[in-house]
């Protein structure tokens, strides 16, 4: 299955930034993945690449955007606006998830929380974060855990399981509280995904057949909730109908 780029520029603000967006030419999408990078890299990053190409082959479309800088309330408004972009397009996109590596996916968060009581939270159906820094180097006494506490949206975590930013078990206990957390741990992976025998491209495979899983779980739970909800309704009409007929 072939995928194809195409370049595009996203004005926010009155400037304007680079994106890809990349889609598979054999497969029908309806969904949108939103993904950034970390603190030091950009859009042709070799991991936001490969990504990209893969989520595209499991019928996503898939917009990258680069947005360099460490201010994370900037970096933050930027990705507001990519998503405000991707939602108002003519790709005809019924969902989008928010995803971001790193720092990106610090800022994916954050977008997600502001967005709870907009149009956006409808259209956005959760979170991949890929290598969330939890907290910096040798720095665990300062976590980066008051976003991830107050998420609403399922939420997948992508993570090497010896990440010098972000210790499994600490990762866990900090979301233990949200209702919807999934978690793929890359054995022996680093913070970059990499580590000895480790190989990327088999990494991103396993990672992208888990987004694709763990999606498609999403949506079955809320076909099901609008079902319950459905068949409540009518039970109520029948009930109100026979009652008036009985009047």
């Amino acid at each position: 299955m072939d995928s194809k780029n195409e370049e595009v520029e996203i004005e926010i603000n009155k400037r304007s930034y680079p994106a890809i967006v990349t889609v598979c030419n054999t497969v029908k999408t309806n969904c949108g993945f939103i993904l950034t990078h970390g603190a030091g890299g950009d859009m042709n990053t070799k991991q936001l690449i490969l990504f990209s190409d893969h989520l595209a082959k499991h019928g996503f479309l898939v917009l990258r955007f680069t947005c360099k800088g460490l201010n994370l309330t900037y970096r933050n408004k930027i990705y507001l606006g990519v998503l405000k972009y991707l939602h108002e397009s003519d790709y005809g996109l019924q969902h989008c998830i928010l995803g971001g590596r790193s720092m990106g996916s610090r800022s994916a968060v954050d977008v997600a929380n502001q967005i709870i009581d907009t149009e956006l939270h409808t259209f956005v159906k959760g979170v991949v974060c890929i290598s969330y820094p939890l907290y910096q180097p040798k720095q665990k006494d300062k976590l980066r855990d008051v976003p991830l506490k107050e998420l609403k949206l399922p939420v997948l975590f992508i993570s090497g399981s010896e990440d010098e930013m972000c210790e499994q078990n600490l990762l866990i206990k900090t979301v233990s509280n949200l209702e919807k957390t999934d978690f793929l741990w890359i054995k022996g992976a680093l913070h970059s995904l990499e580590g000895k025998d480790i190989v990327l491209e088999d990494t991103v495979q396993k990672s992208t057949d888990t987004i694709q899983s763990w999606y498609h779980d999403i949506v079955m739970e809320d076909k099901t909730k609008t079902d319950i909800v459905g068949k409540r309704k009518n039970e109520r009409d029948m009930a109100t109908t026979c009652t008036k007929k009985k009047k």
